[in-house]
C-alpha cells in the first residue's frame, strides 16, 4: 500500500485489482476505480482496460459505453490484448457515431496526458 501511495502505477494497479476482488480487504469498486485511475493517469494499459470494464459494466461507476471504450481504445494502443477484446465487444454494442464519439473522447484523453478522464462520467 505504500508504493502505491508514493505513487508507483504497478502498486496503485494491484490495490484497485485487491478491491475490485475483494482480496485481502472488502470489496469496493469506487476504491478500485479510484487506484485504477490514478495507475491509468500513468500510463497503466492494465489499468486503462479495467476501467473500461467497470464502466462497460457500471462497476462504482454509473454505465457508460463511450468511456468504456475509450478506456479499452486507450488501453488497446498501450498494447493490452484484454482491451482489444473489449473494444470488439463494444462495438457491436455501439452505433458507428457512439464509437466516432468515443475515439474522439480517446484522443482528448491522451492531449490531456490522460489526467481527469476518470472523473467525467457523461460525454
Amino acid at each position: 500500500m505504500l508504493a502505491a501511495q508514493q505513487g508507483h502505477a504497478r502498486a496503485q494497479f494491484n490495490v484497485g485489482v485487491f478491491y475490485y476482488l475483494g482480496e485481502t480487504v472488502r470489496q469496493a469498486y469506487h476504491e478500485a476505480f479510484k487506484w485504477y485511475t490514478f495507475a491509468a493517469e500513468q500510463g497503466h494499459a492494465g489499468a486503462q482496460t479495467n476501467l473500461g470494464i467497470m464502466f462497460s459494466e457500471g462497476e462504482g461507476v454509473p454505465q457508460n459505453n463511450l468511456y468504456a471504450y475509450m478506456w479499452a481504445n486507450i488501453g488497446s494502443m498501450s498494447g493490452q490484448k484484454e482491451a482489444k477484446g473489449l473494444k470488439d465487444f463494444l462495438s457491436k454494442k455501439m452505433t458507428k457515431a457512439e464509437i466516432e464519439k468515443a475515439q474522439v473522447l480517446a484522443r482528448k484523453c491522451i492531449k490531456s496526458k490522460l489526467k481527469g478522464c476518470s472523473k467525467k462520467t457523461s460525454p
